[in-house]
């Protein structure tokens, strides 16, 4: 279990600020969404949490690129405002309520996802390839 010092806090923290202030990519989105998720979540002391987040963290952090022309902007403010309270916390030494404001995160952030997985089309024939379908 690895450890990040206040100075790697505050870069993450600044883009996230920077993403609140501009147009966002879904590069720049994903990285901070790995800085969260991956990074900073990867280092706390919760073996079975870390764990969890190996074996699904791709799942949680491609999602920008996936779903880019599902966008939804305001969904998109609020998870980078939830993000910046997290660091926010975690940077004035407050464990408890960072682990507090990333348990919601995470929960609030579970309906808008799984609403944007049902309004998925069916993948069209032309790019299906055979191995990834039963036949």
């Amino acid at each position: 279990m690895g450890e990040l010092s206040p100075s790697d806090l505050v870069v993450k923290r600044e883009r996230v600020e920077k993403a609140l202030r501009s147009k966002r990519s879904s590069p720049q989105l994903e990285r901070i969404e790995t800085d969260l998720h991956g990074e900073v979540v990867l280092c706390c002391a919760n073996a079975q949490l870390r764990d969890t987040l190996r074996r699904n963290g791709l799942q949680l952090v491609a999602t920008h690129s996936a779903f880019a022309r599902m966008r939804d902007n305001k969904e998109i403010a609020r998870m980078l405002t939830e993000h910046a309270a997290i660091y926010d916390l975690l940077l004035a030494g407050d464990k408890s309520g960072a682990m507090a404001a990333l348990e919601g995160h995470i929960r609030r952030a579970l309906e808008p996802n799984i609403d944007r997985l049902k309004r998925v089309d069916r993948m069209p024939a032309s790019l299906e390839t055979p191995y990834l379908f039963k036949t």
